[in-house]
């Protein structure tokens, strides 16, 4: 299942084979700019223009309880915490908050130091940290434990902070700025490492996303592109992904870190196979207004995304499940082309016994 969210208030779950939504999430009301799966899989979180958070029940599609409230403007990202106990908002009033999951209850004060808006939250991958990137040009890092700022914002003096990312071993911080660059800090000393990304960026950097096997750390640039980046050498990786005709929002991996998934202002979802750097199959449509935020389930089997036409939308991107519908409605089993559009890092084999295979064709 692949899930979406957006500025139309809702949540869509989505068949990609037929390309069509499965189920809509509908509780906002206003768009919805971010969405996060919790580390168990049994949660979605929405984060939404109408100032607040919902919980959703992953498994029966089911508001859970009442909207977050607290904020005093839109929030703007929401992301759980490795072990799955708390939750981290950033909001349009310049503040971050941190949530107990289980009570639904704020823990402590919101944090203030930042004086604009907050963009982007994202938690350490061992917890102890959060990061937090601002429109007042900063990433502040903050203990969550104490709920105190560690040491100084840290400012590369290139303007708005768009986009705040960990790499899986916590070794970097990369941030993404107004000014087409990318800055990776290193954590503990609060210090740049090495000189800033620009490479083919061309506008304001709006998403990072570090693979999850901590190969690749992949930027969009505000406008159609996606830019790949090795991320320990933090050199460019071939040239930039084109898939969307205006500027793509937000970007995400699947857990295998075999398939990126990329959305933004035209309303569709693009897959990426990283093998290939070639788009899987044609772009999932279904919403009806700017997609900003994708995220995968643990077990990679649902994309969620979440748009400004206030929904979520969930798409089914099983390998299995794909297969059998697909099959059941075609009535035969896939092509060596189908397959290869399709599923380009599976092995080409039959998927419905009583259908005979696509003959070989052998050339005299």
């Amino acid at each position: 299942m692949l899930a979406s969210a957006g500025e139309d208030s809702a949540v869509i779950l989505w068949d990609l084979q037929a390309h069509r939504p499965f189920k809509t999430l509908s509780g906002h009301d206003d768009g919805v700019n971010s969405v996060a799966f919790s580390p168990d899989g049994k949660l979605i979180a929405s984060a939404s223009k109408d100032s607040t958070v919902i919980f959703w029940d992953a498994q029966t599609y089911k508001m859970l309880g009442v909207p977050l409230s607290g904020h005093q403007d839109v929030v703007n990202s929401v992301v759980f915490s490795p072990d799955g106990k708390l939750l981290a908002t950033g909001s349009y009033d310049n503040t971050v908050r941190i949530w107990d999951i289980n009570t639904r209850a704020l823990i402590g004060a919101p944090l203030t130091n930042h004086v604009d808006d907050v963009n982007s939250v994202a938690f350490s991958p061992d917890g102890k940290l959060i990061a937090s990137a601002s429109s007042d040009h900063t990433v502040i890092l903050w203990d969550v434990q104490s709920q105190k700022m560690v040491g100084s914002p840290l400012d590369a003096n290139l303007g708005a902070v768009w986009t705040v990312a960990f790499s899986p071993n916590g070794k970097y911080l990369a941030a993404g700025y107004d000014a087409q660059a990318i800055v990776i800090w290193d954590p503990k000393t609060g210090q740049p490492i090495g000189k800033p990304l620009t490479g083919e960026i061309a506008f304001w950097v709006s998403e990072l996303t570090f693979s999850p096997d901590g190969k690749i750390l992949a930027a969009s640039d505000g406008n159609s592109a996606i830019t790949l980046w090795n991320a320990e050498t933090f050199q460019p990786i071939g040239h930039p992904l084109v898939g969307a005709s205006t500027a793509v929002n937000t970007l995400a991996f699947n857990p295998d870190s075999t398939v990126l998934a990329s959305a933004g202002w035209d309303k569709t979802v693009v897959l990426w196979d990283m093998t290939s750097l070639q788009p899987i199959g044609e772009p999932l449509s279904g919403h009806t207004d700017v997609i900003y935020s994708v995220a995968f389930s643990p077990d990679g089997k649902t994309l969620a995304s979440g748009s400004w036409d206030k929904k979520i939308t969930l798409w089914n991107i099983d390998l299995d499940y794909s297969v059998e519908s697909s099959c059941r409605r075609a009535g035969r089993n896939f092509t060596h082309d189908e397959w290869s559009l399709y599923f380009p890092n599976a092995e080409y084999r039959k998927t419905c016994e009583q259908y005979p295979l696509e003959a070989e064709v052998i050339s005299p």
